[in-house]
This record gives structure tokens, C-alpha cells and sequence, in this order.
């Protein structure tokens, strides 16, 4: 499965396997600010398919690199979270909060290569 974005309408429209994904009414699904965060994966404790395989879990303790789509343009950034309950702070070369843009955020967890 893969994403792909376009910016378009001040917004980065999302398409899944070359298919545009679209609402109920036909409008382009998109978003504002889209953060890709890089992180280790392991096997999760419950089946996640119907064969019974498990599912990946995302390691979101931690830091990391990041990549942020934000007013047309896609910039480097790090992760970094203490705890479970902390919330994760992303940063530019120069250790500077990144901020989103207003509207909505979506946050995708990809795997490290």
C-alpha cells in the first residue's frame, strides 16, 4: 500500500495506490499539515488479519526523524516522545518547533527502513 500527496486547494490531497481517496460526496480527502514519522516496528500481541498474523505496532517512545508536509512544501524534522503519556514534539535542524498549519493534521507512522 502506498501514499502519495498533492498540493492542491491549500491542502495536501491523498491518493492510496494511485487511486484518489475521496468523502461520501465525491470531494478529495486532504489535509493541511501531514507528518510522517519514522519509527521501529514489532509484532503485536493480537491476530490483526484473518490468517491470525499479528499486527505491527509502532515504537512511539523514543525519537527519530520525521518529514512534514506543510504550505506546499516537505521539510526534514526530528521526534522525540519521554513516555506514553507525553506528547511528541517535532523539531527542525535547529532544534525549533515545527508547527502545524491550521485545519487538519494527520500524523502517518512508516516504518524505518
Amino acid at each position: 500500500m502506498g501514499f502519495d500527496f498533492e498540493w492542491a486547494d491549500q491542502k495536501w490531497l491523498v491518493s492510496m495506490d494511485g487511486t484518489p481517496l475521496t468523502t461520501t460526496d465525491g470531494g478529495r480527502v486532504g489535509a493541511a499539515t501531514v507528518i510522517v514519522q519514522k519509527v521501529t516496528t514489532r509484532a503485536g500481541t493480537v491476530p490483526g488479519d484473518v490468517a491470525g498474523n499479528p499486527s505491527p505496532v509502532g515504537v512511539t517512545v523514543g525519537s527519530g526523524s520525521a518529514t512534514v508536509l506543510r504550505d506546499g512544501k516537505l521539510f526534514a524534522a526530528t521526534w522525540s516522545r519521554t513516555s506514553r503519556t507525553a506528547a511528541t514534539i517535532y523539531a527542525d535542524a535547529a532544534g525549533n518547533a515545527v508547527p502545524a498549519a491550521d485545519g487538519p493534521l494527520w500524523i502517518l507512522l512508516a516504518p524505518v527502513s
